[in-house]
C-alpha cells in the first residue's frame, strides 16, 4: 500500500529512567498513527452516525532501537489485510535519523457498539481502505 505517514514530536515526559522513550509511549505513537489512518480513510464518522466502528482486538510490537528526547518519530501505517469483520494494520516507527525503532501489528475488529458484537466491515469502508491500497502494492 501506499503507506500513510505521520511524524510526532517526542515529549520529554515520555522518557523513562533509562533515558530513552518508554515502551508505552511507543504504543501511544502507534495509537496516534492508527487513529490518523482511520480519520484519513473516513472510518470515524461511522461511529457517530450508526454506532459502529473499529475496536482494537490485539496489538503486538517488536522493538528494534531506542528513541530519545529531543527528537521526532515517524510512523508509517498500512493495511495488511481486510477480513470479513477485521482489519490488520502494520506500523513501522523510525527515529529522526530514519533508522527503524519498532514495528507493530494491530488487529481491529469492526464493532457494533450498541449491540456489543462484531459486524462485517461495510463495503463502502472496504472500498476506501482498498483505494489507499495495501502494503507492498504500488
Amino acid at each position: 500500500m501506499g503507506m500513510l505517514e505521520i511524524t510526532i514530536d517526542i515529549d520529554w515526559g515520555e522518557i523513562d529512567y533509562m533515558g530513552h522513550v518508554n515502551n508505552l509511549s511507543i504504543l501511544r505513537y502507534v495509537q496516534t498513527a492508527r487513529v490518523h489512518y482511520c480519520e484519513q480513510v473516513g472510518m470515524m464518522p461511522y461511529q457517530a452516525n450508526d454506532g459502529t466502528g473499529p475496536i482494537l482486538a490485539s496489538i503486538e510490537c517488536q522493538y528494534a532501537a531506542p528513541l530519545f528526547y529531543p527528537g521526532k518519530v515517524t510512523v508509517q501505517t498500512a493495511v495488511e489485510r481486510i477480513g470479513g469483520t477485521s482489519i490488520i494494520m502494520r506500523h513501522r516507527l523510525f527515529s529522526g535519523d530514519e533508522s527503524l525503532a519498532a514495528e507493530a501489528r494491530d488487529i481491529l475488529v469492526y464493532f457494533d457498539y450498541d449491540k456489543g458484537e462484531k459486524k462485517a466491515v461495510p463495503q463502502a469502508l472496504r472500498e476506501k481502505l482498498l483505494a489507499v491500497g495495501r502494503e507492498g502494492e504500488e
